[in-house]
């Protein structure tokens, strides 16, 4: 079978650089792992540049341009080995983080595991033309050759624009304490804290025999006073802003953005008054409309991509939503509004 690009048999075929414009997601990967890479071909159409506290990943020789999808397969590996299914329930099996508790002079020692989970359908890269999957390597700028996992360092760049090679021994002594503690810096009430500084959750669970009772002890504090306490806390080479409070008897250990992190909305909302009237209709309608159970929702993304792969597939078409119009009438909008929502909430006799 010929390849539609090169003319050759497709596990046969050298890597080359495809452009981002005829780069697309894929359902599903086909064929095989192509493994060959085309001689003189740079390093840079093969990735794209990130990094996280000044730091990129730095090969013996020189830098390494990290790949967005390398980093993903690598997390979603990792989420599969850090918890597993025991019947109904998901139970964690690998901590991300070990250490200690501290609040006054009591200690307690607690690992942490991820509170939540990503879901969703994954997307492959491919190559528009041919759905054929798209492999990014790491690749060192010097001697344009891929470089094995365990020749990876971290690189901090100086402003004299010097690089110091960082290897794990040495980032596991750097000296910050937070590293291996979450120490207690004070209390604040639990509806303090703006969501807009919510990062990312974990459980904390007492790590031997020694944690159970201040462990307990905390948990119940903080239940009682209704507060939640304030502390820093290290992962993966980044220090963070963290809050703890309880959520069904265990200890919820919520990472925070620093407030330099967070960017004020200046002027992107609207400066036009509303009327007395307005107000008084909108908050009818608010009291008229029913709650949400937040339970009951689901995702319904991962539906409408299948209608749009079997669509794809028999060349069909979809129908899209419709999309709302502009109201020009507010008032108007408002009242007809509250009439649908008190007849929609009567009850029959």
């Amino acid at each position: 079978m010929s390849h539609p690009c090169l003319g050759r048999s497709p596990m046969s075929l050298r890597h080359g650089p495809v452009p981002p414009s005829r780069i697309a997601s894929g359902r599903a990967v086909r064929g095989g792992e192509l493994r060959r890479v085309a001689p003189g071909v740079h390093p840079q159409h093969y990735w794209t540049r990130s990094s996280s506290a000044g730091l990129s990943r730095w090969s013996s020789a020189g830098p390494l341009l990290p790949t967005k999808n390398h980093a993903a397969v690598r997390s979603k590996v990792r989420r599969r080995l850090l918890w597993r299914r025991l019947g109904d329930m998901e139970v964690p099996t690998q901590a991300v983080w070990t250490g200690w508790i501290t609040f006054g002079l009591v200690s307690l020692p607690v690992q942490l595991f991820p509170a939540t989970r990503r879901r969703g359908v994954d997307l492959h890269e491919v190559h528009a033309a041919d759905g054929f999957p798209i492999r990014h390597q790491r690749v060192c700028q010097a001697e344009h050759r891929e470089v094995d996992s365990q020749d990876i360092a971290k690189g901090y760049e100086t402003p004299d624009a010097r690089t110091v090679v960082l290897r794990e021994e040495d980032l596991e002594a750097l000296p910050l304490l937070s590293k291996h503690v979450i120490g207690i810096l004070g209390f604040v009430p639990v509806d303090g804290l703006d969501p807009i500084l919510f990062s990312r959750a974990y459980y904390a669970t007492p790590h031997g025999p020694a944690g159970q009772r201040p462990y307990a002890l905390l948990v119940a504090a903080l239940a009682r006073a209704e507060r939640a306490a304030v502390a820093k806390v290290t992962l993966h080479t980044r220090e963070r802003l963290a809050a703890l409070w309880p959520r069904r008897d265990t200890l919820v250990v919520q990472t925070l953005l620093w407030p330099e992190e967070v960017r004020e909305p200046g002027n992107l909302g609207s400066t036009t008054p509303v009327t007395g009237q307005e107000l008084e209709l909108a908050s009818l309608l608010m009291a008229q409309l029913p709650g949400v159970d937040l339970a009951v929702l689901h995702d319904d993304y991962a539906a409408a991509l299948q209608q749009l792969v079997a669509a794809k597939e028999s060349r069909g078409q979809l129908v899209s939503p419709a999309e709302p119009e502009p109201t020009v009438d507010l008032m108007a909008a408002l009242e007809e509004s509250l009439r649908k929502a008190a007849y929609h909430g009567r009850t029959p006799d």
